[in-house]
């Protein structure tokens, strides 16, 4: 141990001293794209080319905005064209000519965009909302000027609006501003007019202003992507290399102030059970909340939330989790979303803040069989405070409160309540503060969760947790070279029964019989530290490679606001890539990447040794291949006996692919899938995945996806037995488990602002387990000698096992065999009858049913699966928004 923690501290002070040493170097150095003479020259940046500029100018009259381009002010200045294809070739010559303005007032930016086009080939698709569909036309903005963060505003040729949220290394869809977009047709070209609200973006107090500007076109029959200003493809960063926006002056301070409240009703409806006084009648409940969206300052946003309803969100795609670890979702609630980017802390794998945590299914179940308890916790409130300053400061802090939830319970003639989960606080602070041009950044963050624990049956639950990181990153030489460092930890108090359960979780197991941390069942507080460093080249040229360090104390913990699977880890990661972003034959541009893995536990003994080689390629006909291979050894697995003694594992090869069409066509085929083989022994996987998108008509999608997957495990956990000897048996099986899912999803707009879309999604998994085992020597280097099979007398549905063979049973377990089946859909018409107000008209069904000791049969699972009761849900929400 003392040998990695040197290895380890020497690494991380030699990567610093370099990182330091360059960064000091460097900043006499004037670097191409991010010095300038007070903000008003253009400059070269690592495009090779100069940034161009656009002059604006105030109006007094604003445009009618109807997509036609009559207006007087349009007559106003010159077209700035000559636009720059970004792909299929990079720096080519646009196949078709755009030109743009842009003008301003106190209250709003608008744009007007012209594409020429031949009009009997170009591609006119309606679709939902924030989906790239067919040809389309958009402006970014930058009004921070940061050259790290944008604003991006588009409309497709039907009319059809996409918000996007832009960084340097990525995007986020979930970003939703109220504006203004309409869409007109010429003898020769479409025409696009914007009308942005200077209240949804955020902007500096000065009285001269730049901004960081891009326009681009797609067109989508030829899959061709052009530019008004050419950004960077090297990987320098997209918001970095933008053009620049002049002219603006004496912007008004924002006096942002919306207020959109909502009401909604809801029914649900359920199988009657006798004996069961919550399933005799339908469920009506009607509800009302507000959002709210004040501007602190140009800069400054406070968002609130009061009593939000998110019944309009997609359910979660169904899944059969055999694992220690918990299966992660993505986010999809709107206020959790929208402008998400400030809060993300990762730390490797893991995440310091995981939103689905406010707001989850409660955490105490009564287990009784007739009862009624809530899927999710309240949010009674949220705020979001969030922001940048003009000296380069982003924040963002997030408060919420959950209520406490009760489950409604009829046991033994009698009805009563059981609290199933606190009253509970959750904040989170993050900062990130950017020098030179955004090319160094520190920050920082705090997430503390608190829970009013006052019924016995919570103690569980930790009462206080704390949790905090700080990140340190450096690029130098215009961002080709980079250095990364963070520091995260947590601290956690509450009852010896809350900290035993997280002593003996999947994330760390103390109890195990070779762990090097002793279980303490009266410790009544938990404490951990994790760090990483990670260096190395970030853009530029064909060759890319970095070189990461990360380690995490056994008592870290993140869970209670952040996502985390292992604690006790030290891993080192190497990566070289070899990148060709030209057109090369019959590629359009492509990846190869290698890597390496090594990880330990915090003793230094070893848990795995890992090298991966993958290519990503997209072909001149735009479709695409991704294939990845990986060889992983040295496996010692500390989970899989959960708790038990860590056990060797036989090596694994694992191959994964994915391939699809031209996406500009109607017809696209995709296809993906996987296929693992342990090298010794006979467990395996494959899964396949095909999908079929088609476009019946320019405002109708259908897509449907099916998703297969058959492992084969021989070493599959069943259940700890403890004898009466004091000592215990860990049971394992060889387990068949198949999961097979249907995927439906039909997309109808009728109008840009009136859309339906169907979500439905069959799923049923099915597993038989025999070749039934007990581990005997779990790191013996002779697999078949890690463990004894055994032979159970099965009598019903009772396993019987005689370990001594002594004639007697010493134990039995229950059929563990299982057919699972669960059926999910979403019908939703949404109607954005005026900007930002929406009616929802809402019908959810599941039905949900496992069955022990289940057949092995797919057909009797989707048989049963429709024979269920459906338990329908039918919402109605209408909202309205105010804005001064």
């Amino acid at each position: 141990m003392g040998s990695l923690r040197a290895l380890w501290f020497i690494s991380f002070n030699l990567l610093f001293l370099i990182a330091v040493e360059n960064s000091f170097a460097l900043n006499n150095v004037k670097l191409g794209a991010v010095e300038l003479e007070k903000g008003t020259e253009s400059v070269e940046d690592s495009v090779r080319r100069p940034k161009r500029i656009m002059n604006t100018q105030r109006i007094e009259v604003a445009p009618v905005i109807d997509g036609r381009l009559t207006d007087e002010c349009w007559k106003l200045g010159e077209w700035q064209s000559d636009y720059t294809q970004f792909m299929p070739k990079y720096g080519g010559e646009a196949s078709q000519r755009t030109e743009i303005k842009i003008f301003y007032d106190d209250k709003n930016v608008y744009a007007a965009i012209r594409a020429y086009d031949d009009m009997s080939k170009m591609s006119r698709k309606l679709d939902r909302r924030d989906n790239f569909t067919g040809d389309l036309v958009g402006i970014h903005l930058d009004s921070y000027f940061d050259r790290r963060t944008a604003f991006e505003f588009d409309l497709t040729s039907a009319g059809q609006k996409v918000d996007v949220w832009v960084g340097n290394d990525g995007w986020d869809m979930n970003w939703n501003a109220v504006w203004y977009g309409k869409v007109a047709y010429e003898d020769s070209a479409w025409t696009a007019e914007f009308k942005i609200p200077l209240s949804q973006l955020r902007y500096s107090q000065k009285e001269n202003q730049v901004w960081g500007l891009n326009s681009w076109r797609k067109i989508d029959r030829f899959q061709e992507e052009d530019h008004w200003n050419l950004v960077a493809n090297d990987g320098t960063g997209l918001v970095y290399t933008f053009g620049e926006l002049h002219g603006l002056k004496g912007l008004k301070k924002n006096k942002r102030f919306e207020l959109t409240p909502y009401v909604s009703s809801k029914l649900t409806a359920v199988e009657k059970t006798a004996g069961n006084p919550f399933t005799q009648k339908p469920d009506f409940a009607g509800q009302g909340g507000v959002d709210a969206l004040i501007g602190i300052s140009n800069n400054t946003t406070l968002s609130v939330t009061i009593n939000p309803d998110f019944g309009q969100v997609e359910a979660d795609p169904s899944v059969m989790n055999l694992t220690a670890f918990e299966t992660y979702f993505e986010e999809k609630r709107p206020f959790f979303v929208e402008g998400k980017n400030i809060f993300d802390f990762t730390f490797d794998d893991d995440l310091l803040f995981y939103t689905r945590r406010i707001g989850h299914a409660p955490s105490y179940n009564p287990g009784f069989q007739n009862m009624q308890m809530p899927e999710n916790t309240t949010i009674a409130g949220a705020l979001k405070l969030s922001g940048k300053t003009s000296k380069g400061l982003s924040f963002g802090i997030i408060e919420s409160v959950t209520t406490k939830e009760f489950a409604d319970i009829y046991d033994a003639g009698e009805e009563f309540r059981q609290v199933v989960e606190p009253l509970s606080n959750y904040f989170i602070g993050r900062f990130q503060q950017e020098y030179d041009h955004g090319n160094t950044l520190i920050g920082g963050m705090l997430t503390q969760t608190h829970r009013t624990i006052k019924d016995e049956h919570l103690n569980f639950l930790s009462s206080n947790v704390l949790s905090y990181g700080a990140d340190f990153t450096r690029y130098w030489k215009d961002r080709e070279y980079f250095f990364e460092t963070k520091l995260i930890g947590s601290r956690i108090n509450g009852d010896a029964a809350a900290i035993g359960r997280l002593q003996t979780s999947s994330a760390r197991y103390y109890q195990r019989p070779d762990s090097d941390v002793e279980y303490d069942p009266e410790l009544t507080k938990l404490n951990g530290i994790g760090a990483s460093v990670k260096a190395g080249k970030w853009s530029k040229g064909h060759w890319r490679y970095n070189e990461e360090i990360n380690y995490r104390s056994p008592g870290l913990e993140l869970n209670d606001l952040g996502f985390m699977m292992l604690a006790d880890l030290l891993k080192n990661n190497t990566s070289v890539s070899y990148v060709e972003k030209e057109n090369k034959s019959i590629f359009k541009n492509y990846e190869f990447n290698v890597q390496q893995q090594n990880a330990w536990n915090s003793a230094g003994d070893g848990l795995y040794s890992q090298a991966v080689l993958s290519s990503n390629t997209e072909f001149m006909n735009s479709w695409m291949l991704a294939v990845t291979g990986s060889y992983k050894w040295r496996i010692n697995d500390e989970q899989l006996l959960r708790g038990g003694p860590s056990m060797k594992l036989p090596d694994q090869l694992v191959l994964n692919y994915t391939a699809y069409t031209n996406q500009a066509k109607n017809l696209i085929v995709s296809l993906s899938g996987s296929r693992a083989i342990h090298l010794t022994g006979n467990s395996n996987l494959m899964s396949v995945s095909p999908e079929i998108s088609l476009r019946l008509r320019s405002n109708l999608r259908f897509s449907f996806q099916t998703d297969f997957q058959k492992t084969l495990d021989e070493l599959q956990f069943i259940q700890h037995v403890n004898k009466p000897d004091n000592s215990t048996t860990y049971l394992l099986g060889t387990i068949d488990n198949r999961n097979l899912g249907f995927t439906l999803r039909i997309d109808l707009a009728v109008t840009p602002e009136m859309t339906f879309q169907y979500y439905a999604s069959p799923f049923v998994s099915i597993g038989k387990y025999n070749e039934f085992k007990r581990v005997t020597d779990p790191q013996s280097p002779d697999y078949d000698q890690r463990f004894t099979t055994m032979v159970p007398d099965i009598q019903d549905n009772t396993y019987y096992f005689d370990e001594n063979l002594d004639g007697a049973a010493d134990y039995s377990i229950f059929n563990p065999n299982f057919n699972f089946q669960q059926f999910r859909s979403n019908l939703v018409f949404r109607w954005e009858y005026r900007a930002g107000s929406t009616v929802y008209l809402v019908w959810s069904q599941d039905r949900t049913n496992y069955d022990p000791a289940g057949s092995f049969s797919f057909k009797n699972g989707w048989n049963k699966m429709f024979d269920l009761h459906p338990q329908n849900i039918f919402m109605v929400k209408l909202s309205y928004w105010f804005s001064t």
